[in-house]
């Protein structure tokens, strides 16, 4: 028997209303409930402990950072810090509903003159 292949993530944008219905809605999705009721949930860019009230996730993984962290890393990037794997959308979420929800630009890390 052939082995299952993986579903990967989407390599286009979806629309803001299926984001909004299905991914990143306006309740904390189970992913990122979980993951912050962990004892130790750490940031996926800076890497220390995801402590405060905004938390940040994107559309194609569950990994979660601090919301000022991932905002921060898609002025240069839209994929993961993790996983690579490219993002199109991020929310902020509060204590137990969505606080912002923002398209990202499509951007790959540029080399810095010398």
């Amino acid at each position: 028997m052939a082995p299952k292949k993986r579903k990967l993530p989407s390599t286009r944008a979806r629309t803001q209303r299926v984001v909004e219905r299905d991914v990143l809605t306006e309740r904390v999705p189970d992913f990122v409930r979980s993951s912050r009721d962990a004892a130790e949930c750490l940031c996926g860019a800076c890497l220390l402990p995801i402590e405060e009230e905004k938390v940040g996730a994107i559309d194609n993984c569950t990994h979660l950072f601090h919301y000022e962290c991932v905002e921060k890393w898609s002025q240069t990037e839209n994929s993961c810090p993790q996983c690579k794997v490219r993002f199109f959308w991020m929310a902020g979420y509060g204590a137990d509903q969505r606080l912002s929800l923002s398209k990202v630009e499509s951007k790959d890390q540029e080399e810095q003159e010398p």
